[in-house]
């Protein structure tokens, strides 16, 4: 009993989230309400074509089949319409059978050409509702993302998201033209033909009635399981795309390891097991048709027996069965379609309350801006007892050390042991677990982010290149002259490489052009030069440079860039000849910070570094 009731809840909660899930997404519907409107018109045009498709078949029964009575008195006996269709056409042309006959196929075709000239324009604007849409969900849910705190992408699977974003979203467009399509006209004309139906024989139509609960009957049994196994499908789709971006990611270790034959077996095993998730799915969505077509039809044809008997005894003319068979063979096919319509509403449904999980989950993740405070750095960058936390593992623990403007700082320590983390928390890709952060005196987090991240360039040592131009992956989306970005590659020794691989600054990467990683790495430079921040931040910048070409660069933004405030991490000895101070990390903790020779004498990290060789050069 308990276990019943507590069914009974889950349901009631699970359909309530469905529906609250399909008006958020209709919320994305609302600038194309006029759309809408012309979308419900276009259903009720459909509907009325349909009705009038419908009611040609009493004449075409009671006129022409019954030969005992004349046309015009039969005409006469339907009151007004009856005498109006005399009125136009004449008793002599009405009482021709055969004049009725072409009259009747000449409607029943203007009908028919209508209804699908509105069909198609309906099924044209749900589509096109269907797809702005999805436009606006896509893009709705991608900016919310993208403007999440890193924390959000490091506790969500990357394959996983991407596979909601840009493949499952999708589902969307079909789901919400059904609705706006089927949905709206298939009801329409199941109600229609019930009414012609009930107003032919009620007590038959009733019989036919009972036919709907037992159809919605059906769609609920169906329900539960179809969204478990759509959820299943989901994940397993997710476990695929795992693989493949796995392998392409790690091609270079791929090819080491000769992994070849692990991937295929690996991606074969994930297909098998996808392959047994959609065609549980199948069996399903392709269940609900057949089943509910087998129920209408053999109620349909007990009626129609029925009604057959009533017409043999006199109860019923001709035409009233004419006209009652064919709203039941109308009745089926929408029913029919209904079933399938309804698996991908809720499919629509299904994969719309997953996006939203993801939207709020990165909202969460947004960094809620206290103040718009314009990002000012004139004095120095002051860590007070900073220390941060992820998944419970401390990765920094009461770190305090100043930075002044214009100092050229060097950050040591082994691998794991923070370095980079800090660089991450000044850039407010995190938020420290306690302490803080001061620049000028003023709370990092009350400066706004993108005017903070706007005056800082960073140097990463696996900075991404984008499939955008040459030119749009030096400038990021900012305008500047192509004669400075020119001078800058110049002075990178970037240029050269550039225009020898036969391509221009507007070649596509990826496709028209390939660098190596040295060459990359100049061309990120490139970028934090253009830049022009007053305060530089390089991690690992060299990694993929040869010593010429390091010093080089060193030398030239000691150079030109002296009031520039620089933050180095680097495990190169060289590094250790443009660095005013050094912080010395060890294990999460500030283990040595001050004036270089100070530091050298003092820090016993930096010493066993140096000795092991795991200060590399």
């Amino acid at each position: 009993m308990n276990f019943q009731k507590g069914n009974t809840t889950l349901d009631r909660v699970d359909n309530y989230n469905m529906l609250k899930t399909f008006m958020r997404l209709l919320v994305y519907v609302k600038p194309h309400a006029t759309l809408v409107v012309v979308s419900v018109i276009l259903s009720i045009l459909i509907s009325m074509t349909h009705v009038a498709s419908l009611a040609v078949f009493k004449p075409i029964g009671d006129c022409l089949f019954q030969v005992d009575k004349s046309i015009v008195d039969q005409l006469s006996a339907w009151g007004k319409l009856g005498n109006f269709i005399i009125g136009v056409f004449g008793k002599d042309f009405v009482n021709n059978r055969y004049n009725l006959l072409y009259l009747s196929m000449s409607f029943l075709a203007i009908m028919i050409i209508l209804k699908n000239i509105f069909r198609f324009s309906h099924d044209y604007v749900s589509q096109y509702i269907g797809n702005k849409t999805l436009i606006r969900v896509r893009s709705d849910t991608f900016q919310k993302i993208v403007q999440a705190k890193m924390e959000f992408f490091a506790k969500n699977d990357h394959a996983v998201t991407i596979n909601l974003v840009y493949k499952q979203i999708r589902s969307l467009r079909a789901g919400l033209a059904i609705f706006f399509g089927k949905i709206q006209r298939e009801p329409l004309k199941i109600i229609t033909s019930l009414a012609i139906c009930f107003t032919v024989n009620w007590l038959l139509a009733v019989i036919l009635f009972a036919v709907i609960p037992c159809f919605v009957m059906i769609l609920y049994v169906l329900r539960k399981s179809f969204r478990k196994k759509l959820k299943e499908n989901i994940q397993q789709d997710s476990a695929v795309l795992k693989v493949i971006q796995d392998a392409f990611h790690g091609m270079d270790s791929l090819k080491n390891y000769t992994m070849e034959d692990f991937f295929c077996r690996k991606l074969y095993e994930e297909e098998q097991l996808s392959f047994q998730k959609r065609m549980q799915l199948a069996k399903l969505k392709f269940a609900t048709s057949p089943i509910t077509e087998v129920l209408v039809s053999i109620v349909g044809m007990f009626v129609l027996v029925l009604s057959a008997q009533m017409v043999l005894e006199q109860h019923m003319s001709s035409g009233d069965f004419f006209v009652f068979y064919a709203a039941v063979i109308l009745i089926v096919d929408p029913l029919r379609k209904l079933s399938k319509a309804y698996n991908q509403v809720l499919l629509c449904t299904t994969i719309a309350h997953k996006i939203f999980q993801l939207q709020d989950e990165a909202v969460q993740y947004t960094e809620q801006q206290v103040s718009s405070c314009p990002f000012r750095f004139e004095d120095k960058i002051e860590f007070c007892n900073v220390s941060f936390a992820y998944d419970n593992s401390l990765v920094l623990s009461e770190v305090s050390f100043c930075v002044n403007k214009g100092e050229k700082i060097g950050i040591f320590g082994c691998n794991g042991s923070g370095k980079s983390t800090l660089c991450k928390l000044l850039l407010k890709l995190y938020s420290p677990t306690a302490g803080n952060i001061l620049i000028d005196g003023v709370p990092l987090q009350e400066y706004n982010t993108v005017d903070l991240r706007k005056n800082i360039s960073v140097i990463g040592q696996k900075p991404y290149m984008f499939h955008l131009s040459i030119m749009d992956n030096i400038c990021l989306g900012n305008n500047y002259d192509e004669e400075r970005v020119t001078q800058i590659l110049k002075e990178t020794q970037s240029l050269d490489f550039i225009l020898d691989t036969k391509n221009e600054l507007a070649s596509l990467y990826h496709k028209q052009a390939k660098f190596s990683g040295g060459q990359e790495q100049r061309i990120f430079i490139s970028r934090a030069m253009l830049k022009d921040s007053d305060l530089l931040i390089f991690d690992e910048f060299t990694s993929a440079l040869d010593q010429k070409i390091e010093m080089q660069i060193h030398e030239y933004m000691q150079k030109n860039y002296p009031e520039k405030t620089m933050i180095t991490i680097s495990h190169k000895t060289s590094t250790l000849d443009y660095v005013d101070k050094v912080v010395v990390f060890d294990n999460g903790r500030l283990e040595s910070y001050g004036e270089k020779d100070k530091v050298l004498q003092e820090s016993k990290v930096l010493k066993e570094l140096l000795k092991t060789n795991k200060f590399h050069t």
